[in-house]
């Protein structure tokens, strides 16, 4: 693989009825249908960006099965990294497809695998019996050679990354390997050294959602660091855009140019920082 990944993720579900359609997920009747197609736009935008994106990493999208299946078999067939979601939206830790996970990761075989846990040093009775999941799904993706994208979320904030190092330490001796850690921005290059010091395996930044001009403060940090192995930005990048165009203030059109320009200016700025 070549690092930078620059990952937009779309796999949102529970987020994605809430914010657009203000319904809970699972979503019914024809929503199904305008939700797949909203993930068709970023599909789209994505697919326009392609050659200016490779020339500064890897471009990739993190995709569900429920809504983005079309997305996926696209990605595939286009050879596009496509990172596939295997865990239930808006719960504690459980697998989409329960304990045939393994069977549904060798069907789609995707570039990886990408499971997302809440993990908070000291809380047990959540703790142990995630890791006994998520040690299952390492396992099975080590011996399947599906990679494992780990995205850990933390009581962490920004500028304070010593909840994430000692989750992180805690699944490492429990024996939890993934391929890549998935992990909360900080806004700091202190911070993203600290963090690597506890992992010899890549770290790319999430962007959970937040302002533009917070996740470029992360990004530019993550990028002057040196050793952070690229991003995965999602809602800052799509979200507004779809919300428009949900609510007929923008055309298709223009909704994709939107968060085409949005996903290569953050690129952008990973360049430009990188170089520093």
């Amino acid at each position: 693989m070549h690092y930078p990944l620059f990952i937009l993720p779309f796999d949102h579900r529970s987020g994605l009825a809430k914010e657009i359609f203000g319904k809970k997920y699972p979503l019914k009747g024809k929503d199904v249908e305008v939700a797949r197609d909203l993930k068709m736009i970023v599909w789209e935008a994505v697919q326009q960006t392609l050659a200016e994106a490779e020339k500064a990493g890897t471009p990739g999208i993190l995709v569900d099965e429920d809504l983005g299946a079309q997305v996926i078999e696209e990605a595939k067939a286009k050879g596009v990294v496509h990172i596939v979601s295997t865990e239930k939206s808006g719960s504690d830790l459980e697998f989409i497809h329960g304990d045939d996970f393994g069977q549904a990761l060798l069907e789609v075989k995707p570039t990886y695998a990408k499971v997302l846990v809440h993990y908070n040093v000291g809380e047990e009775a959540v703790n142990e019996p995630q890791r006994e999941k998520l040690k299952r799904l390492a396992d099975f993706c080590s011996s399947s050679n599906i990679p494992l994208m780990l995205e850990v979320l933390t009581k962490a904030t920004p500028t304070d990354p010593a909840p994430v190092i000692a989750s992180l330490r805690e699944l490492i001796e429990h024996g939890i390997i993934p391929a890549i850690w998935k992990l909360e921005g900080f806004s700091s290059v202190e911070s993203w050294h600290k963090l690597a010091e506890a992992t010899d395996v890549p770290i790319i930044m999430l962007g959970r959602g937040e302002s533009a001009s917070a996740v470029e403060s992360w990004t530019k940090a993550a990028a002057q660091s040196g050793v952070v192995s690229g991003f995965a930005i999602g809602r800052t990048i799509f979200l507004d855009a779809l919300k428009r165009f949900h609510n007929e203030e923008i055309s298709r059109e223009t909704a994709v140019k939107e968060i085409a320009k949005n996903y290569l200016h953050f690129i952008d700025v990973w360049k430009r920082n990188a170089s520093v």
